[in-house]
């Protein structure tokens, strides 16, 4: 059985289903005081047949060999003889190295090989967060993932201080890439730089369909503002233009954004989709949202201009401006579900025109608003849910989303839990 509320804002938009449509999975960070490592349990690897290992260390040589005993010294070295099958195991340490582009920017990392559906190109950490790849003068992209690369996992990382004057990102998916997972990552204080770009900041951008971004964190990512360091910015791009996670287009479709973390963004949202033409097949579903953009309503912001068969389903969204959600450019929908998320807000949605004051902000039946989510304790970074906080045992359990942002198993009591955490007995 199925039921839709037409929204009172725009009278196309569709929430609310007794059951969810579901993404089919593509795959599986830590708090600004790093968290440990999943204690639950492994996440799965990705498809992989033959291939061998290439080992990457900061005291390498990038002539060497790729094994343990001879590794490489950067992770371009490595990336540029991966074949399908290949695995990159990178060691604890800094890596600072990039590779110019035309524009005179660079990346850490850009992969012109991937993998195929059966043996996927798998670049990890050795030891989660302890490969920590830290940007350098003009390095704007930590992994850039373009021009058809596909069937890639990037796990583990450390990725922070990346130069944003002309915009940047942790793991840059465009171009006709497809089939790429985002797991575990730690993404923060990048471009913390003062500009009026009009290009936008991001933890992770993805204009290419097939995507899964799970288990990660994001905090502290966009430019300064007025004030910051010095800084004097003529526009007010440094209010609303910088995202964890930025989708767009409709090239970027079955996109799965699942039991990430997202605190303090400030200069943005935690995920935007935008682009100018409809997107389809969006599933935000299991994160943690913590803290406020000042300057704008919500977390997340639905600014294309359609949205079909997607879902916003079972977040968790604490201290966001007025709203958990934002709504821009008065975009149409249709099977959209919006259920079981909480927030202590007292909107779950907003729109352009509460600013005025010319229209109410809806009600959207099956989520909690106003409501703490009583997390243990976010000022020192730990988001799980106290006992009894009303996130416990409040979301559908679905075989999709079998485990937590630690790799615990979900759920474990009647119900799910809402929010990217899953509370262990």
């Amino acid at each position: 059985m199925t039921r839709s509320v037409a929204l009172v804002l725009v009278a196309s938009w569709v929430a609310g289903a007794c059951g969810h449509s579901h993404a089919t999975p593509v795959a599986d960070a830590a708090p600004e005081v790093d968290a440990p490592p999943a204690v639950c349990g492994v996440f799965p690897g990705p498809p992989q047949q033959g291939g061998r290992t290439w080992v990457v260390d900061p005291n390498g040589d990038d002539t060497a060999a790729g094994t343990d005993a001879a590794p490489l010294r950067t992770i371009q070295a490595a990336v540029s003889q991966v074949s399908p099958g290949d695995t990159v195991i990178v060691n604890d340490g800094t890596y600072s190295a990039c590779v110019p582009d035309s524009t005179g920017s660079c990346a850490i990392a850009s992969l012109s090989t991937g993998g195929t559906a059966a043996s996927w190109v798998w670049i990890h950490a050795r030891d989660p967060l302890a490969a920590k790849l830290v940007g350098s003068g003009t390095t704007a992209i930590g992994f850039d993932l373009a021009n058809g690369v596909g069937y890639v996992r990037i796990e583990g990382f450390d990725i922070s201080a990346l130069d944003g004057t002309a915009g940047a990102a942790g793991v840059d998916l465009a171009n006709g890439g497809h089939d790429v997972e985002v797991l575990r990552n730690h993404l923060h204080d990048i471009g913390r730089t003062c500009t009026d770009t009009i290009y936008g900041i991001t933890g992770v951008f993805t204009d290419e369909p097939n995507v899964r971004i799970e288990a990660n964190h994001f905090d502290h990512i966009g430019r300064l503002g007025p004030g910051e360091n010095g800084c004097a910015p003529t526009t007010d791009y440094w209010q609303n233009h910088d995202h964890g996670v930025y989708i767009d287009n409709s090239g970027a479709t079955n996109i799965v954004v699942v039991n990430n973390v997202f605190e303090a963004m400030t200069r943005g949202w935690g995920v935007q989709l935008y682009g100018q033409s409809p997107l389809s097949a969006i599933h935000i579903v299991f994160n943690t949202f913590v803290g406020a953009n000042p300057n704008f309503d919500g977390a997340i912001v639905i600014a294309p201009p359609g949205l079909s068969d997607s879902e916003l389903v079972a977040n968790a969204f604490s201290d966001p401006r007025n709203s958990a959600i934002w709504i821009e450019n008065n975009p149409t929908s249709s099977d959209l579900t919006i259920d079981e998320n909480l927030t202590n807000a007292p909107y779950l949605l907003s729109d352009a025109c509460t600013d005025d004051g010319d229209c109410p902000y809806p009600t959207v039946p099956d989520n909690v608003v106003a409501t703490a989510p009583m997390l243990v304790d976010p000022t020192n970074g730990n988001f799980l849910p106290a006992a009894g906080s009303p996130l416990v045992d409040a979301a559908t359990a679905r075989p999709d989303v079998a485990r937590d942002y630690l790799g615990c198993p979900r759920p474990t009591g009647a119900a799910a839990d809402i929010g990217a955490f899953e509370l262990q007995p």
